[in-house]
């Protein structure tokens, strides 16, 4: 049978896009390849992978997404065999990026960062902070002492929720321009009154930092995010169970929104 359906609506279909996947790695397997289904985010597979490949052989790793540049330089090991990642675009001028070059060129302390660095101002599972360059962050870890005690905190294992929102909003108010002391509200109504006075249209709401209760579920988002990339698996534990991501849902409370298992 001949599906007639355009790619992007076929494959649109989440049920069509596993099933087709599943299919591919059977033919795959049956050609001789070695084939690994990832049961949630695939970057961490991936780079996984590549790291332990990379111990005996020249390991490439072919994709355009920014969270398997910073996983890479993050797990790579300098002693392994080369370890390249090449850009998946048909083009004459793809990128190839020299892993074991680039990682001693940053240094390890920024590599050890880079996971926060990375998730604070938005990855594939955070959202990105309006106004804030991509890049931002990396310069402001090299210059701002209370930003970089905030990245040492997301990059510890086994902080308490008060230190996770405390660290979370010190960096965001740095990211935001604010100085030591002030908190997001305050800064947000500074910029406020900043643009009241001087704007002659009407000010987008979307252009001023986030409210500290927004930015309390932000920290904690990338904070689980970067122990996952960190530690590989990050289980949220409910007695003898585990919690699944899909088993949470959020429930409206005044301006809050709760977090609420199913």
């Amino acid at each position: 049978m001949v599906c007639n359906a355009r790619k992007e609506d076929f494959l649109g279909n989440p049920k069509n896009k596993q099933a087709f996947l599943e299919y591919l790695g059977d033919v795959l397997k049956k050609d001789g390849c070695e084939v690994l289904h990832a049961e949630g985010d695939a970057d961490t597979l991936i780079v996984n992978t590549a790291v332990i490949c990379a111990v005996n052989a020249t390991t490439v790793v072919i994709g355009e997404d920014t969270d398997l540049l910073v996983l890479l330089l993050y797990h790579a090991d300098l002693r392994s065999r080369p370890l390249f990642l090449k850009s998946e675009l048909k083009t004459k001028k793809h990128k190839v990026i020299d892993i074991l070059l680039m990682k001693p060129r940053l240094g390890p302390e920024i590599c050890n960062f880079l996971p926060f660095l990375h998730a604070i101002n938005g990855c594939d599972t955070t959202s990105r902070l309006f106004g804030v360059a991509k890049g931002f962050p990396l310069k402001k870890i090299k210059t701002n002492a209370d930003f970089k005690a905030a990245a040492e905190t997301f990059c510890t294992k086994g902080k308490t929720t008060a230190d996770i929102i405390a660290s979370g909003e010190k960096a965001l108010v740095s990211l935001y321009g604010g100085r030591a002391g002030d908190t997001l509200d305050m800064l947000r109504y500074k910029r406020l009154w900043e643009k009241v006075v001087s704007s002659i249209t009407t000010v987008q709401v979307r252009s001023l930092p986030q409210t500290s209760a927004a930015a309390k579920y932000h920290s904690l988002r990338v904070y689980l995010q970067v122990q996952d990339w960190i530690d590989k698996i990050c289980d949220l534990r409910r007695g003898d169970g585990i919690y699944l991501l899909a088993d949470w849902t959020h429930v409206q409370q005044i301006s809050h929104l709760l977090p609420s298992f199913c």
